[in-house]
């Protein structure tokens, strides 16, 4: 398992996000690592394939599925390493900027209903809002 996460993080760090190809091969790749490997994949640092995973959805404007994808990425961290875990935040991190997105805000509100404690919010209007809405806290 480490020497998978290994070579896809080489090739991650090296394949520029602007070769929409190879970078949808190495997502491919990644989902089918996370898919065999489960939590495990946590335990030889292969989250760092899986934030690069939802980075790259954000960079090509595929919110539709980052956002689900962010959610899913920030519900492991949270499980796994704790609601206030440097990692679990640079996740909460992306996926607001998921929901931040430009490609969010062109697409139908209903699509990205999520209820924070403090309000429901059809599609974050800013930074702050999505911020606010991926922590699931209420700012200022």
């Amino acid at each position: 398992m480490k020497t998978a996460v290994d070579s896809l993080r080489e090739l991650c760090d090296k394949v520029p996000r602007v070769d929409r190809e190879t970078t949808a091969v190495l997502r491919t790749n990644i989902d089918s690592v996370d898919a065999c490997a489960g939590d495990l994949l946590w335990k030889v640092e292969g989250h760092y394939l899986l934030r690069w995973t939802l980075r790259s959805l954000i960079s090509v404007d595929l919110t539709s599925a980052a956002i689900p994808y962010g959610q899913r990425l920030t519900d492991i961290s949270e499980r796994l390493l704790g609601r206030t875990h440097p990692m679990t935040l640079v996740a909460r991190r992306d996926l607001a900027r998921a929901f931040s997105s430009p490609a969010t805000r062109r697409t139908p509100a209903r699509s990205y209903r999520r209820t924070s404690p403090t309000r429901t919010l059809d599609w974050p209007v800013n930074y702050k809002d999505a911020l606010q809405l991926a922590m699931g806290v209420s700012m200022p």
